[in-house]
Formats: structure tokens, sequence, C-alpha cells
């Protein structure tokens, strides 16, 4: 179940119950693109991977699409999620973009990417802070304890349809 509510004029944040789940270190995920990467699911699998400059791999499409299918990510493969949580130290900003294996291309924010990326900090570091995530399409800002998961950011109408 995951809740919703307007936080402020164009804000919204979610919060839900994550129930946990398999947490895996994969060794050179991505044919060595970095030394390692965090395999889990979010409510999707993510593989999270530390590089230095994540949104500089938005033109690597091609190259990088084939590892969302890997069998190490299991059968049903994973999005590949890079971040740089360095750059603002353990709950500073940090940079992130997540390549999907649904649309098979880069997404401009994708919030369980984001999710995966505190819920890996929770892990290794103990990281309870409230993270900001800068992706191609706006700040979220993340925060997960003990399976408890808050997620804000911005919220536009983008499309309207009638049936």
């Amino acid at each position: 179940l995951v809740r919703g509510r307007r936080s402020g004029r164009d804000e919204v944040e979610v919060n839900y119950h994550f129930a946990g789940g398999d947490f895996k270190e994969i060794q050179a995920p991505c044919g060595g693109l970095a030394e390692k990467g965090y395999l889990l699911d979010s409510g999707v699998p993510h593989c999270v991977i530390p590089v230095a400059s994540p949104w500089d791999l938005r033109d690597r499409t091609a190259q990088l699409a084939p590892y969302i299918k890997s069998p190490v990510f299991g059968p049903r493969g994973a999005n590949l999620t890079f971040v740089n949580w360095n750059a603002g130290g353990p709950s500073g900003n940090m940079r992130a973009v997540t390549l999907e294996r649904g649309v098979n291309d880069f997404t401009f924010s994708c919030g369980t990417g984001v999710i995966a990326i505190s819920l890996v900090l929770e892990k290794l570091k103990g990281d309870h802070e409230w993270k900001t995530v800068s992706t191609p399409g706006g700040d979220l800002r993340v925060r997960t304890v003990s399976g408890a998961v808050s997620l804000s950011g911005p919220a536009h109408l983008v499309y309207k349809g009638e049936i």
C-alpha cells in the first residue's frame, strides 16, 4: 500500500513499507564499468552501481542496455541505477540516472531507483537520514528506516485523457 499526499504546491510525498528481500553484491556489473553494484528489489529490481559521473552515461544507452537482461540479475533482469553518492557526503546531494528495462532507455527520473539508492546506503552504512538525489528530471528527497520508505519531489500533470 502506497500512501501519497501533496506536500507543497508542486510537491508530492509518497510513503510505504518495504518488506525487504534479497540484497546481493554484484562484482563488475556492466562489463566492468564499475567495481561492484548492489542488487535489490525496491518494488522493481534495481542494480545500484556507484560511478563518478552517472549523467555522462546517458549517451551510452546502446552499449549499456543489454546488461539490463544480464543473467546475474535474475530471470526478469533489473533496472540499472548509476549513482555518485560521494558528491555531497553520505546524506548530501547525489546525482543518479536509471536505465529502465521497460523502456530500454534512460529515464528523466526513477522513484524506485532513488529508493534503491537509499536502501543500499541504509544496508551498507546504516544511513537513515534524508538524502537529496538529483536526477535529470529534478531533485528527489528520500529516506528509508527499517523498511519505512518516504520519497518526495516535484509532480506535474503531463497528460490528461478521457475514454
